[in-house]
């Protein structure tokens, strides 16, 4: 009878074994690398959420009729950080806004007539170490008895 060489039993444990942890190791560190990368993403849009919340700030301050189709409108960055854009939206329009620095006061006209339970929203964009995050303001809904005119 003719014997067939090969390894022995303990010697191709110990190899199985060896290639079974070292495939787990290469696994997890790709799994480690994906799933770190999902989740930075995600802690840094955190982070210029919070920056909204914490650091900017616009507010509309004075709403008035300036004609039956104008709307002035006067808004104040309360917030620490300048703005380095803003939008203002009602009545079917929208307008641009300057930068306005930390205390700023932008007087704004709406080229619409506003009638009541229009709603006048916000939007402004901060640049902080993180990078530009994009931020909602105040509104304001036009009460049942309408604007008042502007002096």
């Amino acid at each position: 009878m003719k014997q067939k060489k090969g390894i022995s039993p303990l010697i191709a444990t110990i190899l199985l074994i060896g290639f079974t942890v070292i495939l787990a190791v290469i696994v997890f560190t790709w799994g480690q690398g994906w799933f770190g990368g999902l989740t930075g993403g995600q802690a840094e849009q955190t982070n210029l959420q919070l920056a909204c919340v914490n650091k900017g700030g616009l507010s509309i301050k004075e709403i008035c009729a300036v004609d039956a189709t104008n709307t002035r409108v006067t808004v104040i960055n309360t917030g620490a950080l300048a703005h380095t854009s803003c939008t203002l939206a009602g009545g079917g329009t929208s307008i641009s806004c300057n930068s306005l620095p930390s205390g700023g006061v932008g007087v704004y006209t709406l080229t619409s007539g506003l009638s009541a339970g229009d709603v006048i929203s916000s939007v402004f964009k901060i640049t902080t170490d993180l990078g530009d995050s994009t931020c909602q303001g105040s509104s304001y809904k036009v009460s049942s008895a309408g604007l008042s005119p502007c002096s």
